[in-house]
């Protein structure tokens, strides 16, 4: 199911959030009328309103835009929103499409080659690399990230027009993720998360497993080596990668840290030849293994060994994401979004 092509005006109904603002970024790129309710005044709703989007910070109804025609208008919503807000009853009540931020996504990305990221962990930043490393290339990407990127300066890439790749974080909290049918899929991990909405790992990993299945034929799924999930796909490649296990096909080998600027350096060995010289300035051997797996992304979108290291080298984090926030000879503070117990030991040692 595409975006209908009748719609003039996107309405979002929590558009402070970091993916519905990424989409209201999207649909004002595309020439649509775009304004939002949101319960809190941040930077990125300043942002917003600073790029022309209307914001209000009021539960009215009296600040939807009255002179849009319901039939030329969709509304965007987060579950996040109580069932007893004044502006989503009002639009339940009205003759306009009124979708999940999730659906939404899902309709954008799918009109296009979506490369789609998953897992507990890790999704934020793979995404980010991949398309740090895509827009290298001559076609370029677009790109819905669930973090401000200090490459971009925002949490979307806006497309070059010609371009067939898009790229998304597949987000498994209330199924997501079931949204996309991506042309390649990345898991990173399928750690117990998430227990609220499904219960019990095992309904996790069935979620997980259904995602895969929906990987276009012809199509690639890249997952990290160790990872356990039931292929059933036969219409798709499946690809492995680690930064422990050397059986994989996506390995970074000689890795070393350098001692002149602490960056990390590795030649990279891909099912088609080692990429030598990579080189990762961004600190952490966790996101050295983000690195394998956006790079495997990448080379299977196109991207060749020179875009490669040109994106790691020039990668330089995601706000908020193992982000070094101040640096001395005796201190160091980083600032990290971890919340889940296997975030949090990943990013201490």
């Amino acid at each position: 199911m595409n975006v209908p092509g009748n719609i003039k005006n996107v309405y979002f109904l929590g558009i402070g959030g970091i993916g519905m603002s990424a989409l209201a970024r999207y649909f004002k790129y595309m020439g649509k009328n775009v304004a939002g309710y949101d319960s809190t005044r941040t930077a990125l709703t300043d942002t917003l309103q600073s790029e022309g989007i209307d914001v209000h910070y009021e539960d009215d109804i009296r600040k939807i835009p009255s002179n849009w025609n319901p039939h030329e208008t969709l509304a965007v919503f987060t579950p996040a929103l109580p069932d007893d807000h004044n502006e989503l009853s009002w639009f339940r009540e009205k003759p306009i499409s009124l979708l999940k931020r999730a659906k939404v996504l899902g309709m954008v990305c799918n009109e296009k080659d979506c490369i789609a990221v998953a897992g507990s962990h890790g999704k934020t930043t793979v995404s980010t690399m991949t398309a740090n490393i895509l827009s290298k290339t001559e076609a370029g990407c677009g790109a819905f990230l669930g973090g401000i990127s200090k490459n971009f300066g925002s949490n979307i890439l806006l497309p070059k027009e010609d371009s067939s790749w898009i790229i998304a974080e597949a987000d498994e909290f209330d199924r997501s993720f079931l949204n996309l049918f991506p042309k390649i899929a990345v898991v990173t991990s399928t750690d117990a998360d998430h227990l609220d909405i499904y219960g019990r790992k095992e309904r996790m990993i069935e979620s997980f497993e259904k995602f895969i299945s929906q990987i276009r034929e012809g199509g690639s799924l890249v997952i990290k080596k160790g990872v356990v999930l039931n292929v059933e796909n036969t219409e798709i490649v499946k690809y492995t990668y680690s930064i422990n296990d050397d059986r994989a096909d996506f390995y970074p080998v000689g890795l070393k840290l350098s001692k002149e600027d602490r960056s990390y350096i590795f030649d990279l060995r891909t099912p088609e030849g080692v990429i030598p010289g990579c080189k990762l300035v961004y600190p952490g051997l966790v996101n050295v293994e983000n690195a394998v797996a956006a790079s495997a992304a990448a080379s299977l979108a196109g991207a060749g060994a020179g875009e490669i290291r040109a994106g790691l080298e020039s990668y330089r984090g995601v706000v908020r994401r193992f982000e070094v926030r101040y640096k001395d000879e005796k201190s160091l503070y980083i600032d990290d979004y971890a919340h889940h117990p296997e975030e949090l030991s990943a990013m201490i040692t």
